[in-house]
């Protein structure tokens, strides 16, 4: 059985953006399945961080050039927003994608990234995420409907819920049985607690 990798990350973390990229090439290497779960963390704290990291322009651009390299070298788009969309419907319509199943929600996943960081869309508008659930071939009403009555709700809280006991506060995180990394982990370091968590399953 191929072990299960969880990633918790929110579309408006740019280094969920990395991570995410780096599992995939990671399974695309190795026999791993990756669960991705929804953590809201950049509709609270995280956007006040951004504004207040802004205001130092050096640590800025050296975070940001950061981001780009990381992001050549997987050879994703990159481009920071002024300051991150709320995510809370984002994360709920990826929910609802994945409900459509794994195909659908895999589209439906890279393009909320793509929207925040190569195409500077607000994925906290409804229309946006109607937008890129038709191009997605999700469909666009029944997910409009799902955002109205807050069905998804109940997941968000239960990932956060469940963050609070493996005690994960930022994104991204990476569980692998035992093991957990914090922040976008290098691929090498992803193969190698990999092997550790498949030598313990």
């Amino acid at each position: 059985m191929a072990p299960v990798l969880f990633l918790y990350g929110d579309y408006a973390c740019p280094h969920s953006y990395i991570a995410d990229a780096r599992l995939e090439l990671l399974a695309s290497e190795a026999k791993v399945a990756i669960t991705w779960r929804p953590l809201p963390t950049f509709d609270r704290e995280s956007r006040r961080d951004w504004l207040v990291l802004s205001e130092d322009p050096s640590r800025l651009e050296s975070c940001v050039e950061e981001l780009r390299r990381a992001a050549a070298q997987l050879g994703l788009p990159f481009r920071l927003p002024e300051l991150p969309p709320a995510t809370q419907q984002a994360l709920q319509a990826s929910e609802f994608a994945r409900d459509c199943g794994p195909t659908e929600f895999r589209r439906f996943h890279r393009a909320l990234f793509r929207a925040v960081f190569s195409e500077e869309l607000d994925i906290g508008d409804p229309l946006v995420l109607a937008a890129i659930a038709e191009q997605t071939g999700i469909d666009s009403t029944g997910l409009g409907a799902a955002l109205e009555d807050g069905r998804y709700n109940s997941t968000l809280e239960e990932v956060e819920a469940e963050a609070a006991r493996y005690e994960i506060t930022s994104t991204p995180t990476v569980l692998m049985g035992k093991w957990k990394l914090v922040g976008a982990a290098p691929l090498d370091v992803l193969r190698s607690t990999l092997s550790l968590a498949s030598q313990s399953s």
